[in-house]
């Protein structure tokens, strides 16, 4: 195996999860906060980036720890319940966010309707969901090259847009 290739075996998984906390929904919500709001809401991103490493960290943390156990086995029913729809709820809301973002940039480039967007995307997941199941590998290489090319594109934007670093 290559050394590039052992090192993208490495980080592939850190990469996904990258991408998973840092969709099209918080590029929306970001950037609408820097427009409006300056630099006044910087510390209020600085401040989400580091709840969201702290998250990740604990459930990956959690996740290795758990080694494939379930531990809603040993609860009561109704807690595990409680704790199945709001894991459902809080997955919902990340996806609407990010249907949202998608839909935002998708038609402002096509110029269509935005609320078609998030019905095709989220129609289009669900067939690949179900229709596509032996092909992680290639998603997984898939994705590692969009985040790539999402953090090339952010220092890209850092240095284009001309940010001010006295101003912060």
């Amino acid at each position: 195996m290559s050394r590039g290739a052992s090192i993208a075996r490495r980080i592939g998984p850190g990469l996904i999860t990258a991408s998973v906390v840092l969709g099209p929904g918080s590029i929306v919500s970001a950037s609408r906060a820097g427009a409006e709001g300056g630099y006044r809401l910087l510390w209020l991103m600085v401040f989400a980036a580091f709840l969201m490493a702290v998250y990740t960290s604990m459930g990956a943390r959690l996740g290795c720890a758990l080694n494939g156990v379930t531990p809603l086995r040993h609860v009561p029913r109704p807690l595990g319940i409680v704790v199945g729809l709001s894991a459902f709820f809080v997955c919902a809301g990340f996806q609407f966010g990010n249907n949202i973002g998608v839909s935002v940039a998708v038609s402002t480039v096509t110029g269509t309707p935005g609320w078609i967007w998030p019905l095709v995307f989220t129609g289009a997941c669900l067939v690949f969901l179900f229709a596509a199941k032996q092909i992680y590998k290639a998603l997984e290489r898939m994705m590692m090259v969009l985040v790539a090319v999402m953090i090339c594109a952010f220092v890209a934007n850092l240095f284009w847009t001309g940010v001010s670093v006295p101003a912060i």
